[in-house]
């Protein structure tokens, strides 16, 4: 690629606000020194000027420093809409990563790039296919699922490993293939920062199919009622009724139970219930 011929000191006299921003934040953050480094965020933020490598820096003291990313929502993406269109590409990740932080995954899937490469694909990728999942785009998530196992033999950090892995069990109990799912989740509870996540969905899986074993019972009491001739009771008349129907109790009272712990909106993303 050519470069500027006018490019040489005046490109590097416009480039040290950029390096004095970025030492003066990195050295907040060494030190600890909070309302300092928020306050030279949202400083830089305000910029009219501003370079990719600030702005993934600002966002990076933001996760880094402040419990409530929300609130930096406007100033950000007023900041992100002042970058250069080719730099936009550069902060894709940091974007990805404060929606998905506000659980806004429409936002994330907007910035999911058409090619996952160099040091920050593996880490769109995840969030890609975690937005996907979210917001129930299932045909994107076919064709993201189809890149994770050879994203996982590539992926060298743990939290990397996963976080990928989490996304492959979450596919795959989506799909009803509960044992891999559960596989994969067994995984990530080796993981402390995901452990959580991947502890819910194993309970989740056993609940799904306690719930799926009641509603089979539910049926079986239905086809009982259905084809039940008072005449071939064997036992005191009206028994085998009354027998149903404390079933049909006891399931009522676990199935409460059981979705208190998977809702059926969860029920629905397993497989299980079918919206009405």
């Amino acid at each position: 690629m050519k470069r500027n011929p006018e490019h040489g000191s005046n490109a590097n006299e416009s480039n040290r606000p950029t390096v004095n921003t970025l030492r003066e934040l990195d050295g907040f953050l060494s030190l600890g020194l909070k309302s300092e480094a928020l306050c030279l965020a949202r400083r830089t933020l305000k910029e009219t000027s501003i370079t990719a490598d600030s702005f993934n820096a600002v966002l990076n003291a933001i996760f880094t420093l402040d419990t409530r990313p929300k609130r930096w929502l406007p100033l950000v993406e007023s900041a992100y809409a002042r970058l250069p269109k080719r730099s936009q590409r550069s902060v894709c990740l940091a974007m990805m990563s404060l929606h998905s932080c506000n659980q806004d995954y429409e936002a994330v899937s907007r910035f999911i790039p058409r090619r996952f490469g160099g040091d920050v694909g593996l880490s769109e990728l995840a969030f890609a296919m975690e937005a996907g999942l979210a917001v129930g785009k299932m045909d994107q998530v076919e064709k993201l699922a189809r890149r994770l196992p050879h994203a996982l033999k590539v992926a060298e950090h743990p939290l990397m490993q996963a976080q990928l892995r989490h996304c492959l069990a979450e596919y795959h109990a989506r799909r009803g293939n509960w044992d891999k799912a559960a596989k994969f989740w067994e995984i990530v509870t080796f993981n402390e920062t995901l452990s959580d996540n991947a502890v819910i969905g194993i309970v989740e899986l056993h609940v799904a199919s306690a719930l799926r074993t009641i509603r089979h019972g539910f049926r079986l009491i239905q086809e009982f009622n259905k084809n039940f001739d008072p005449e071939a009771e064997i036992i005191l008349p009206g028994n085998d009724r009354a027998i149903q129907q404390n079933a049909a109790k006891q399931y009522k009272r676990l199935q409460k139970l059981l979705e208190q712990i998977v809702p059926k909106e969860r029920q629905m993303e397993l497989g299980i219930y079918a919206k009405t």
